[in-house]
């Protein structure tokens, strides 16, 4: 008589059923799963804090868990800095423009612009994680407009995602 081979199953002890798509398998007897694409992209992500007072700013930018930061561009002159949590963000907001942040403070990184629309490449990428409890895919910012007025401040990050 003629035998069917199973479906494999948590289970089932049973054989790979291949469709030529999803599951593919060479002259040579090779499987091969086709997952969809896995290469790790580098993704632009920003947000905007509306009439930013001049001085400090908070803004949440909604990304990762974990990333690899390799730019930020900021619509307006500004002194940014890139924070792992909430609590990291508050106690460094005294320091000053200028001042290295101290080891172990959660400061991920920081970038100061001069003109409009300014990129800076950070360089080499820095990574960077949320440390919150549990980890939420937040990156915290704080903002300083160095202008004159109140204005509209946008915030792009060019990351690496590298954890949820």
């Amino acid at each position: 008589g003629s035998y069917t081979l199973p479906t494999a199953s948590t289970t089932i002890l049973g054989g790979v059923k291949v469709d030529g798509t999803s599951i593919t398998i060479d002259g040579n007897g090779v499987i091969t799963a086709n997952a969809g694409s896995t290469t790790p992209s580098i993704t632009d992500i920003s947000d905007t804090i509306v009439n930013a007072a001049v001085g400090v700013n908070n803004l949440n930018i909604t990304g990762y868990k974990g990333y690899v930061l390799y730019k930020a561009t900021v619509s307006k002159p500004s002194w940014v800095r890139v924070y792992v949590d909430s609590a990291s963000r508050s106690a460094d907001a005294g320091r000053s423009l200028g001042a290295d942040p101290q080891p172990g403070s959660g400061v991920v990184a920081e970038v100061h612009t001069y003109q409009d629309n300014q990129a800076v490449l950070v360089t080499p990428g820095v990574l960077g994680f949320n440390n919150d409890n549990p980890r939420e895919p937040t990156i915290y910012l704080s903002v300083i407009n160095l202008g004159s007025s109140a204005t509209n401040i946008t915030v792009t990050l060019t990351l690496l995602k590298i954890g949820e």
